[in-house]
């Protein structure tokens, strides 16, 4: 604290960039996880990985505001005591740091893919994992015998 009772704003920035560093490291994680372990890509996926990711930014901010209490009446009308200050959120932009980095790692991982079908192992599977009878890409022989789209050149 500084002279006058004032609370110095270096404070209020430790706590948003602990907060904010924090959640961008779940969010990288959580982005990561989401691209190695889903089977089924996609834009659903990407929807739920950044509405989890909001909940988690949501429950971290209310856990740290639950157990980060400020100081009490007797704590700040005795002389010379150490006071802590409550662990509060200023920017509530702050909130979007998780989702944001777990859509970025995944979107990144979705550019830098080398297959159309985004490393799935479902195609051509309907949701109970039997074989699609009408599958959307038809493979048939080619002219040169091997396995393809059957399109005439």
């Amino acid at each position: 604290m500084t002279g006058g009772g004032l609370v110095d704003p270096e404070l209020f920035m430790g706590d948003d960039g602990v907060y904010v560093l924090l959640l961008g490291g779940l969010g990288l994680l959580a982005g990561l996880v989401g691209w190695t372990l889903v089977r089924r890509r996609g834009v659903v996926t990407l929807v739920s990985l950044a509405a989890g990711m909001l909940a988690a930014s949501l429950t971290a901010w209310q856990l740290g505001a639950l157990l980060g209490r400020g100081p009490s009446r007797e704590d700040l009308t005795t002389v010379g005591r150490e006071v802590t200050t409550a662990l509060d959120l200023n920017m509530l932009a702050s909130l979007a740091i998780g989702p944001f980095a777990a859509v970025l790692v995944y979107l990144v991982a979705t550019v830098l893919t080398g297959r159309d079908d985004l490393g799935r192992d479902d195609l051509g599977r309907d949701d109970l994992g039997r074989e699609d009878p009408h599958p959307a890409h038809p493979a048939g022989p080619t002219a040169e015998g091997r396995l393809g789209p059957a399109v005439p050149e």
